[in-house]
């Protein structure tokens, strides 16, 4: 979570990564028949695989590894060359995106 804000590669590494940290609501219903109260609960960032349930990212990982496999790769350099990647995609984007001024909060 910490990283998460960050404004380095770092965070832009999380950002790819984990799901944003996200307050919810729950509600809590009385037994005697008075106002149900609201509790406020937070979750940190955490680790989403969210967008492996596309079909298409399976299919895009299923030729991924088919490609490893074919080229004589292990399944430790397939993750490997994937952390790789995600690194320079954050490093990218750590370089285009604009900086955050004081204005925008």
């Amino acid at each position: 979570s910490t990283y998460y804000n960050e404004n380095s590669i770092k965070g832009q590494f999380a950002r790819i990564v984990l799901a944003a940290p996200t307050n919810y609501y729950t509600t809590n219903k009385s037994l005697c028949g008075g106002p149900s109260s609201r509790v406020l609960h937070h979750h940190k960032a955490r680790i989403s695989l969210r967008m492996l349930a596309h079909k298409r990212v399976a299919v895009y990982l299923g030729i991924y590894m088919m490609f490893m496999w074919l080229t004589g790769r292990t399944m430790f350099w397939g993750v490997f060359i994937s952390f790789i990647i995600l690194v320079v995609i954050a490093a990218f984007r750590q370089l285009t995106q604009p900086k955050p001024s004081l204005l925008d909060t």
